[in-house]
């Protein structure tokens, strides 16, 4: 998709093609449905306004999952920061989102281990939703989230072992 200016039919195209691929990231990363609405809407405004030239359909999607989880990290940083501006709110109390609920009609398992999933730390969960959910490699996971492909090996191996030790009913220190 090479182009000098994102026209409207491409942003459209992007958001229906990745919008719920942008927002699960979100919700992965801040586990609110309110913090990543924010996030997938920050991310879409810097797509429509960026001058970048995308090659096809991936280079497109891992560009909005790198600014996905850049502007993640940021999102993070900003509530440690300023805490009293962060209102915890319950799933339960917000409206039905479209979005959201375009992106949690698409999950692939509604199972318990997810919930597991949830409960792992930021780094864990980043890598096990980039390699199970969005199907990136290693290496893909590593440009995206900045860190080697290595590291990401090791954060996969370590998740896949929390996961079932939690499963097999055993405690593990983090």
């Amino acid at each position: 998709m090479q182009r000098s200016q994102c026209s409207g039919e491409e942003f459209t195209y992007a958001i229906d093609s990745f919008g719920p691929s942008v927002y699960r990231l979100a919700y992965n990363q801040l586990l609110s449905h309110q913090a990543a609405e924010d996030v997938y809407q920050d991310v879409f405004a810097a797509l429509f306004t960026s001058q970048k030239a995308f090659e096809n359909d991936y280079h497109l999607k891992s560009w909005l999952m790198k600014v996905t989880s850049n502007r993640c990290k940021n999102a993070k940083r900003n509530f440690a920061k300023r805490p009293e501006f962060c209102v915890h709110i319950t799933d339960e109390t917000l409206p039905d989102s479209s979005v959201a609920a375009s992106a949690e009609s698409e999950n692939t398992d509604e199972s318990p281990i997810w919930e597991i999933v949830d409960g792992l730390s930021d780094e864990f969960r980043t890598v096990i939703h980039l390699h199970y959910v969005e199907g990136y490699s290693t290496e893909q996971i590593a440009e995206i989230t900045g860190t080697s492909a290595t590291t990401v090996r090791t954060r996969l191996f370590r998740a896949r072992r929390k996961i079932k030790l939690a499963i097999e009913g055993g405690v593990e220190k983090s």
